[in-house]
């Protein structure tokens, strides 16, 4: 039992390690799932955010013919854009508290696609009060040159269509210049029904559907303007210049996260290797260094007890364990020491030396008791003659 103990007590360090092993190889695979999940949500973020421009695109490409919007606000690609930015949004401010995530980063991201939500929502809301057809402003619009083409009052109607000319010059090209050719279509119409136009009250009622028209044509520019005469300007630009932004900040910032993700995941994972090298070569190291001992003791009493089957005594060895074959070891030391202690009391006699002593290795040891038995009986046999 002492060698089972001698290497149990020995094994205690990589059973220890074995544990500490066991913990880390839970700590390891709890990271990595975690850093998986990580990488599973830049994921998800990509996807939105490719899901948020195909809604805006959607959105601005049939909204504003949408008759159902403009009176209600009710859009189904809006309120998906809307549900998707609110998504990203609790996204980021979450990963914003992780602490293997760059807050700094993550909160910027925020902000870039806060910026671009409540410019996407302005824009939305702009082209809601503007309109389509009989909607809106621009419902307005009509409805006020309706009035003066229905008028039951008689004038040059090349000035009314004049008008109208420019109205859809300006809408087909979106084009400040038509602005200022309508006011002077709206001066020249004016000038004409104040010459032409005999009855007073006729000609007030029109110039006053005339004031009335130009009034919501300024008010549709006016908020055209704010829409954005092209992709790069108003509301239109900023949401371009919003995106642009927001879209590479979001991909540098999924970059960054990921490839440090990728890092710690290889540190993890060649820490768990070197770990387990570690125990496994600790390991060994006890396990050659006790089988080097015990196979050094059985070698050497083997040695030992073959020359003493051949009568030779052998080389007495400093004993070195206190295990079960360190005590033989030892057992077989005291026994060569006893054999040749006798050899020589045996020797003495042969030469006479009948006064010579020996010590018995115990109560029973017989060959001992009989070498001394053997030399009193010379002794008397000596004394007899």
């Amino acid at each position: 039992m002492q060698i089972f103990r001698g290497l149990s007590g020995k094994f205690l360090i990589p059973y220890g390690l074995t544990l500490l092993f066991g913990g880390w190889t839970y700590f390891t695979v709890s990271n990595m799932l975690e850093y998986e999940a990580l990488q599973k949500s830049f994921l998800a973020i990509k996807l939105d955010v490719l899901e948020l421009r195909k809604h805006e695109k959607d959105f601005l490409a049939r909204a504003y013919k949408d008759t159902t919007f403009i009176n209600t606000g009710n859009n189904e690609y809006l309120t998906a854009h809307r549900t998707i930015s609110h998504h990203l949004t609790s996204h980021l401010d979450s990963l914003s508290q992780h602490g293997k995530v760059d807050a700094v980063r993550a909160n910027e991201a925020k902000k870039l696609l806060t910026n671009y939500s409540s410019t996407f929502n302005e824009l939305a809301t702009q082209i809601q009060v503007k309109g389509f057809k009989d909607h809106g402003l621009v419902g307005k619009l009509r409805g006020a040159i309706h009035s003066i083409e229905n008028a039951n009052i008689t004038y040059n109607r090349a000035y009314m269509l004049m008008l109208r000319r420019h109205e859809k010059d300006f809408f087909l090209r979106n084009d400040l210049q038509y602005l200022k050719k309508f006011d002077q279509a709206v001066t020249d119409f004016r000038k004409h029904l104040n010459q032409r136009v005999v009855s007073g009250s006729q000609r007030k009622e029109l110039l006053q559907l005339l004031d009335t028209y130009q009034q919501h044509f300024h008010e549709v520019v006016s908020i055209q303007q704010a829409i954005g005469l092209t992709e790069n300007k108003g509301l239109h630009g900023e949401l371009r210049h919003a995106i642009h932004q927001l879209v590479p900040y979001l991909d540098e910032f999924i970059r960054i996260n990921q490839t440090r993700i990728d890092q710690r995941q290889q540190v993890s994972l060649i820490s768990l290797i070197g770990f387990f090298v570690v125990i496994v070569s600790i390991g060994i190291i006890i396990l050659r260094v006790h089988i080097r001992k015990i196979t050094r003791n059985i070698n050497l009493i083997n040695h030992n007890a073959h020359l003493l089957s051949q009568g030779e005594f052998p080389v007495k060895k400093r004993v070195n364990s206190r295990d079960e074959l360190g005590q033989a070891h030892h057992a077989l030391n005291r026994l060569t020491d006893g054999l040749i202690a006798k050899t020589q009391f045996a020797n003495d006699i042969r030469n006479g030396k009948l006064d010579t002593h020996v010590e018995l290795l115990s109560n029973n040891d017989l060959l001992g008791a009989s070498l001394i038995e053997m030399r009193d009986n010379l002794a008397t046999v000596v004394k007899k003659q």
